[in-house]
């Protein structure tokens, strides 16, 4: 019987047979059985094992990954496994995060379709004696339409074509233009009927917001939290903000891609104006906010809340998304502010919806903090 482990996989490979050396044929004997008895690959997809065969070409496509045990115990003896890629600059290998025994292993997609390969080695030592066995595969990575930028790259383009997306929506072809890019889950929206409606993620400095109806399934499938890295493909749109609309939401390692924990603006040098723009959907802290006046008596509706901060106007808006049970608490705390009177920091997003800065509070009413 072999074991079964939990993964997701779907990759495509000619796998050549198992081949195997070392100074004991004892050690090496173990090590050819240790290899057979359990799913060292596995597809990402249908979580089965990725048989060897010296036969059957197979394909990574659409984003796939392998997925790779990186440690193994074997009548009580535990073996070594290493993983060699080829060509090395084609992979990106990290463990994964639903199961730590096993290394996500993504080649890298690009316009040219490429022939690549794995090796396997699992290896044991004992004094003077060791062993090992060989496991390849052989695969043909297709090709991708996607194209793959930074949240700063995508922010910095929008920018530089007058707040427009210009080539990021459309290619010169007039296709539509499908974008991946990564970053780190900051907040969300959750509706009271349990709707993620947005999403948004950060790469230091720079953001974007994902969202869209179908955001909902690919949420839950995924299992997703604030803190959570992950790799998103969709088309891009405007409302106020880029936003996304998700075609495919999974999770990554942060690591793996140099992806930047996400900064809190410092708007100590900035100017509470237009000029925010790149920094889109990021996270804010705004201190010194003196509260004017609010309008969030309606259930399911947008409400506003005006403050004064260094004789700026500053909006905090709360998107009806946020659901009922955060805007009616937002509402109980707003009751109790005095006009010119309280004082607050606001946390949250930079939005613009109305083609001025505003602060999503998506922490609902801890996103209002206020001064001792």
């Amino acid at each position: 019987m072999k074991k079964k482990l939990l993964s997701l996989i779907i990759p495509a490979l000619l796998l050549t047979g198992l081949t195997s050396c070392g100074n004991s044929k004892k050690y090496d004997a173990l090590c050819a059985a240790a290899a057979d008895s359990a799913p060292i690959l596995l597809n990402s997809s249908t979580g089965k094992e990725i048989q060897t065969s010296e036969t059957r070409v197979r394909e990574l496509k659409d984003y796939n990954s392998v997925l790779a045990l990186n440690s193994y115990t074997f009548q009580e003896k535990e073996l070594e496994i290493t993983w060699e890629l080829a060509p090395k600059e084609k992979w990106v290998q990290s463990i994964y995060s639903l199961d730590e025994t096993r290394y996500k292993i993504t080649p890298i997609y690009g316009k040219e379709a490429y022939d690549a390969s794995i090796k396997c080695i699992v290896s044991y030592k004992e004094g003077n004696d060791s062993g090992k066995a060989e496991l390849n595969w052989k695969f043909h990575v297709e090709s991708t339409e996607t194209v793959e930028m930074t949240l700063e790259q995508i922010n910095t383009k929008y920018v530089e074509n007058g707040n427009q997306l210009g080539d990021l929506a459309k290619n010169e072809e007039g296709k539509d233009v499908v974008i991946g890019t990564r970053g780190i889950i900051t907040g969300h929206f959750a509706e009271p009927d349990d709707v993620y409606a947005g999403v948004f993620i950060q790469d230091g400095d720079y953001a974007l917001q994902l969202y869209a109806g179908s955001l909902s399934s690919l949420w839950k499938e995924g299992n997703f939290k604030v803190g959570d890295c992950v790799f998103v493909v969709g088309k891009l749109s405007i409302y106020g903000v880029i936003e996304m609309a998700p075609e495919m939401l999974e999770s990554i390692d942060a690591t793996a891609y140099n992806i930047k924990a996400p900064n809190t603006l410092d708007l100590s040098n900035k100017e509470w104006n237009g000029s925010l723009m790149v920094n889109q959907s990021a996270l804010i802290s705004l201190d010194n906010c003196v509260y004017s006046s609010g309008n969030v008596e309606k259930e399911g509706a947008h409400a506003s809340i005006n403050f004064k901060r260094n004789g700026t106007d500053v909006l905090a808006y709360c998107n009806y998304h946020l659901g009922k049970t955060a805007m009616l608490a937002i509402k109980d705390l707003v009751a109790t502010y005095v006009a010119n009177e309280t004082t607050v920091t606001i946390k949250g997003v930079i939005g613009f919806y109305n083609g001025t800065p505003q602060i999503v509070p998506v922490f609902g009413t801890e996103s209002f903090i206020a001064a001792k």
